[in-house]
């Protein structure tokens, strides 16, 4: 194999596919980057046991073959060739020799058999939906929130973002053990009812590569092991998570004693302040004391205290809760309307957080606290 590439154009690729690169692995050839040179394109291919993602480099093929290459090895050296050179030559023989030449520079060394990497998973394109990149992109980051990073967590469903699409609408659900976390859009076109638990995990790598464009599409096919998403001239294939996704609708009660209109930054800087008293050996929530047209926000830790009201809008009994910060921070970080709807009963109860035409809705769990 010989291939002529930029160090520019080599790099975009190899950052992409970097992320299908397993931090920790027993398997060796699950650590490499394949470069297959064996058609009229360069493609690069990375794979590990639940995702693989296969892109393509803009180059010139000069003999055509292919090789595997140990990954962070290849990048890091190809991160470190000069910048005023414009080509990188890779080149590999029958016995996987390789050398890498860019201006005055040789480097040679061992690559590995691409017969030991693991072969593309085969997929379905029949059940197709196309999202537009930029409707993806926020929907992920309004959910991801909600995935459970907890490694000794039993439960599957907090693993993964269930996605279902029922004609003209696609929806994400997301939950944890304090928070729940529903999207729904319309697409542009109507399709068959179709669902998937996909793993959180593939999801952070997609927004690591997704631009979030307006003008371009995303095409996710749905397969019965397996979902793909093609993103320009990246696919990516994740396993997906074989459980019963549970109904979280049924946990949201429609019946409310108070409900507040807060604008959203207001509350958002309010808690955000509060982070500068947390003591974490005396780890403490935020409390939210709704008042007839205030809410008082209140902390208090070993570090001090902080007290700050703000003007609201509201109907209902006046109520007393309080939530952890991370928990309610990530939450209003995500949304961008000026004015949410908060939503309460009784002060150990949830809160739901909505706006008006329910494209979204977050759940929260109430912390105990003291009054």
């Amino acid at each position: 194999m010989k291939i002529k590439i930029s160090k520019k154009s080599f790099l975009i690729s190899l950052n992409i596919v970097k992320n299908a690169l397993p931090t920790n692995t027993t398997f060796p050839i699950f650590s490499c980057i394949l470069i297959d040179a064996t058609k009229k394109e360069i493609v690069l291919l990375s794979s590990n046991t639940e995702i693989s993602i296969k892109t393509k480099a803009e180059g010139i093929i000069e003999e055509k073959g292919i090789i595997a290459i140990e990954g962070n090895f290849l990048i890091n050296v190809i991160n470190t060739m000069p910048n005023n050179e414009e080509d990188i030559f890779i080149t590999s023989d029958e016995k996987n020799n390789c050398m890498i030449t860019c201006g005055n520079i040789e480097e040679k060394f061992m690559g590995k058999n691409p017969d030991d990497f693991p072969s593309l998973s085969s997929f379905s394109k029949d059940n197709c939906v196309i999202i537009s990149e930029f409707i993806l992109k926020k929907m992920i980051e309004k959910t991801i929130i909600a995935v459970s990073k907890n490694k000794k967590e039993e439960n599957k469903n907090t693993k993964g973002i269930f996605i279902e699409v029922d004609k003209e609408n696609i929806l994400f659900r997301s939950m944890d053990n304090y928070r729940i976390a529903i999207i729904k859009q319309k697409l542009k076109d109507k399709y068959e009812k179709i669902n998937s638990l996909v793993p959180g995990k593939t999801f952070e790598e997609v927004l690591k590569i997704i631009k979030g464009e307006i003008d371009k599409d995303v095409k996710i096919y749905f397969n019965e092991n397996l979902i793909a998403l093609e993103i320009e001239d990246t696919l990516i294939l994740s396993t997906i998570i074989k459980e019963k996704y549970i109904n979280v609708e049924r946990l949201l009660n429609s019946e409310h004693n108070t409900r507040v209109i807060i604008d959203r930054k207001s509350l958002l800087e309010s808690i955000n302040r509060t982070k500068n008293y947390i003591n974490r050996i005396d780890e403490k929530p935020v409390i939210f004391d709704i008042k007839e047209n205030k809410i008082i926000i209140k902390f208090q830790s070993l570090n001090g205290e902080y007290k700050e009201e703000i003007k609201i809008k509201n109907t209902g009994k006046e109520v007393m809760t309080a939530f952890m910060q991370d928990h309610i921070y990530s939450i209003l970080n995500v949304i961008e309307e000026d004015e949410i709807n908060l939503y309460l009963n009784k002060s150990q109860d949830p809160m739901i957080i909505k706006d008006q035409k329910e494209n979204y809705i977050y759940l929260i769990l109430a912390s105990s606290f003291s009054k």
